[in-house]
């Protein structure tokens, strides 16, 4: 177990670095036509606004609504919520995060722990703290451990809510 959050934390972190240097171009109808430009876009800037923003205001951020590069968002859920509403909900979004992860693999949901890494990666390149699907899926993630926790069985948790 430990070796696979190794090889997750060094992939996030590979990708991470790849990013700041590389922008992969993609066409959806030539797939084949994949090109890696030089160029790291406009992401970059971003972040460094980001990351500008969270320097001067690092404990309530910007307020609710701001918007950190020029009318953008970060385009990174981490550092658009830090720099938008500050250290606290950061610090109870990763808390959330890392509980919905920890409960899944102690539970051996290995593929709803595949799918929380999926959004941890891809919150590394969009904002995602806004979209109901992540927070629906915390939800059934630490209600399913919860709940399997307590010993009860899928059909026996669906029963005791009927009743």
């Amino acid at each position: 177990m430990q070796i696979a959050w190794l090889a997750t934390t060094t992939l996030a972190i590979v990708l991470l670095a790849l990013s700041l240097r590389y922008k992969v171009v993609l066409d959806p109808t030539q797939l084949w036509s994949t090109a890696i430009s030089d160029d790291p876009g406009d992401r970059y800037e971003r972040w460094l606004l980001a990351l500008k923003s969270i320097a001067e205001h690092p404990i309530l951020g910007l307020g609710p609504n701001a918007l950190v590069a020029d009318g953008w968002t970060a385009h990174n859920t981490w550092l658009n919520l830090w720099s938008v509403l500050g250290i606290a909900p950061l610090a109870a979004f990763i808390f959330l995060f890392g509980y919905a992860l920890t409960s899944t693999l102690s539970q051996r949901s290995y593929a709803m722990f595949a799918a929380l890494i999926f959004v941890a990666v891809q919150s590394i390149y969009s904002d995602f703290e806004d979209l109901r699907h992540l927070w629906l899926l915390f939800g059934i993630a630490i209600g399913a451990a919860t709940t399997f926790a307590r010993g009860k069985g899928p059909g026996q948790a669906i029963d005791q809510c009927a009743t």
